[in-house]
């Protein structure tokens, strides 16, 4: 006959696995933040670059348009390109401006291809075609990460808020997942290109 302290015994190895597993699940989706949140720069950076060089092109943007243009895309460039292993208190310092950049190249970008028409006469400069073809696929790539991330943060905030990952602190050191709340909507001249 098994004892009281036998059963005892099982049901902590039993709780302890099961402490175990969500801990690890908890790890998995904080990774998966991280990643969808570097995927996100990686595309945030290129669309940038590709803004730079759509602001050197000859074209029918003013002079103007232009340096705002170049502006904000190496403004958002130079947020993408800071150390992603820096603490967490100043990867929020950078967050608000960075999200300030992001959202300004945006507006950027879209009066500057408010039609297909503009993106038509860009397409028609020696080179313009390839760029248009470049920055459609990496403005719709930016909206897929940027729900890939949201994704993944509230999945990860919907786990830690589980009464018994607060009670244990099982995030460990881990800092709360946060959404990127910018506009990165693709310019409207993009919309009826072929897909």
């Amino acid at each position: 006959m098994v004892n009281w302290s036998t059963w005892a015994l099982l049901a902590a190895v039993i709780i302890g696995v099961y402490l175990s597993q969500l801990a690890g699940r908890l790890d998995r989706l904080h990774i998966r933040v991280d990643r969808a949140e570097a995927a996100l720069r990686a595309q945030l950076l290129r669309r940038a670059s590709e803004a730079i060089e759509l602001a050197a092109m000859d074209g029918p943007l003013d002079p103007a348009a232009r340096i705002t243009i170049d502006g904000f895309a190496h403004a958002a460039r130079d947020f993408g390109e800071t150390d992603l292993e820096k603490d967490h208190r100043a990867q929020r310092l950078e967050q608000a401006g960075r999200n300030e950049a992001e959202g300004e190249l945006t507006q950027a970008l879209q009066a500057a291809l408010p039609d297909e028409q503009s993106v038509m006469e860009y397409a028609a400069i020696g080179g313009g075609s390839e760029l248009m073809e470049e920055l459609d696929s990496t403005t719709r790539r930016v909206e897929l990460a940027k729900g890939f991330h949201a994704d993944a943060v509230a999945q990860c905030q919907k786990m830690r808020r589980r009464a018994i990952v607060r009670f244990l602190h099982l995030q460990g050191r881990a800092t709360w997942p946060e959404f990127i709340d910018i506009n990165l909507a693709q310019p409207t001249g993009f919309a009826h290109r072929s897909r």
